[in-house]
């Protein structure tokens, strides 16, 4: 937890982010594999609150990364935005089109039909146009993080459209062509809020440095409308 010393250097940055932003594209995962869910993602048990690991199933644990709440108190508190605080530093969330412009993505409020109120990623684009909405694991840097203690990534998502398919890549930095040499999964949702899971080993995750966890979706006839909460890592026995 040495990086806490660094934080009066991290909040002015994070409070000077916004608007259009130049992505690294140099950092790019080396697994090269790609797969394919048809399921709609494996069901696991809710992640727990609160920014640490909790128990599941099995003797697993979970590390809570984003809930876009930021009320527990675990991390100091960020000015409001697309930042965030995790176990291994300073994120922040950015959205891509397709026609290569990148900026902070919206951190918006949401009801769900039986009243259940929360915050979460909320990315939309007309047609012809598509989004990838990528957490940035070290801002501002862009340098990539070691994921080996973690057996994969969890989530919330829904995404409202015909297709209701989406992209999960690894290091894809707001990139959209699965030839760029990241990791990548397709996988389908729904309008009513889910929670998916991808293991590593599943996709053939070679490499555990990762810079951004991205969800990606391409462009189409249809127009874009994607919500995102609750990034979780599973993590292999007790989290770091």
């Amino acid at each position: 937890m040495r990086w806490f010393t660094g934080l009066f250097v991290w909040l002015p940055i994070l409070a000077g982010c916004g608007g259009v932003v130049h992505r690294n594209d140099s950092n790019t995962s080396r697994g090269g594999s790609t797969a394919t869910s048809t399921g709609g993602g494996a069901a696991m048990t809710t992640p727990g609150t609160g920014g640490g690991s909790t128990a599941s199933p099995g003797g697993s644990t979970t590390e809570l990364v984003d809930d876009m709440e930021h009320t527990d108190g675990k991390y100091p508190r960020l000015p409001p935005g697309s930042g965030f605080f995790w176990s291994q530093g300073l994120g922040n969330w950015f959205v891509t089109s397709s026609d290569g412009i990148t900026q902070d993505a919206p951190i918006e409020a949401f009801v769900t039909p039986d009243g259940v109120t929360g915050k979460a990623c909320h990315v939309s684009s007309a047609a012809g146009v598509g989004v990838d909405l990528w957490a940035q694991l070290s801002h501002p840097t862009g340098h990539a993080v070691d994921l080996s203690a973690y057996s994969g990534v969890a989530f919330k998502v829904r995404l409202i459209g015909p297709s209701q398919t989406f992209i999960v890549a690894f290091s894809a930095n707001g990139r959209f062509a699965p030839d760029m040499g990241f990791t990548w999964v397709k996988l389908r949702a729904s309008e009513v809020w889910q929670t998916q899971q991808v293991l590593f080993e599943d996709v053939v995750l070679d490499d555990p440095n990762v810079s951004s966890i991205d969800f990606a979706v391409p462009a189409s006839h249809d127009p874009v409308d994607l919500w995102i909460d609750d990034l979780t890592f599973l993590c292999k026995g007790t989290c770091p």
